[in-house]
């Protein structure tokens, strides 16, 4: 299992994604990433709650999750502001507050963080605390792209390549972002393009709060029918 600065929310909603499936070693990294938490360490307190959000080396179990996210925001871990933001946003807690979620999402990219920015575009992409605003939804994501974040390089070039959310196609900026996404794996080492877009396209969270149905249809089919 491959971390960055931490575990992702879930999916792909990081800077960084998880690669691969689980692999036989999950439950001694999510060891020694609680006792890194215990010892204090925001990183790794990111890390062990995104492992108990999802299921990963550990059985699911929200209340830890809820109170390792706490003890990194405590800390001022703009990532751990990002992941508790996402749960409360996109149903991962029973009784979500959009209100203290988009306030941490504010914080977050008052720090700089590309994730927080691309959530806060998923929330307008989906009337979440915020009005349904595709516009304002592909702005926030463009600005995550550009800090760096995959799956916003990801869209942004589908945007472009496709004409989704709205958006003229620009066969240019499309193969701009195309690079960016290229070069942002290589240095993951995590996969390559086509791989980490079938992935996308089959991701549970993706479905329901990134792209529309025809969206999705459509990227399947530009997959199926494309070389590059």
């Amino acid at each position: 299992m491959q971390f960055a600065t931490a575990l992702i929310t879930w999916s792909f909603w990081l800077s960084t994604a998880y690669s691969g499936a689980a692999q036989s070693n999950d439950s001694l990294l999510c060891d020694e990433y609680e006792a890194r938490a215990r010892a204090g360490e925001p990183t790794a307190q990111v890390a062990i709650a995104n492992c108990y959000l999802l299921g990963i080396g550990r059985s699911e179990d929200l209340k830890q999750a809820e109170y390792w996210l706490k003890e990194s925001i405590q800390a001022s871990s703009s990532d751990g502001m990002t992941s508790m933001a996402s749960a409360h946003l996109f149903g991962k807690f029973k009784d979500p507050d959009y209100s203290y979620a988009l306030n941490l999402l504010k914080r977050a990219i008052e720090d700089e963080n590309a994730s927080a920015r691309f959530v806060l575009g998923l929330a307008h992409n989906n009337g979440l605390g915020v009005p349904k605003d595709r516009y304002l939804a592909i702005t926030q994501i463009r600005s995550a792209a550009a800090a760096g974040h995959s799956l916003g390089q990801f869209v942004m070039f589908g945007s472009y390549e496709l004409g989704l959310f709205g958006m003229e196609k620009d066969s240019e900026l499309a193969q701009y972002w195309k690079k960016q996404l290229e070069q942002g794996l290589r240095r993951q080492q995590t996969s390559t393009i086509r791989t980490y877009a079938q992935a996308i396209l089959d991701d549970e969270q993706v479905r329901k709060f990134v792209f529309e149905p025809e969206e999705m249809e459509q990227l399947r089919q530009y997959l199926c029918t494309s070389n590059r």
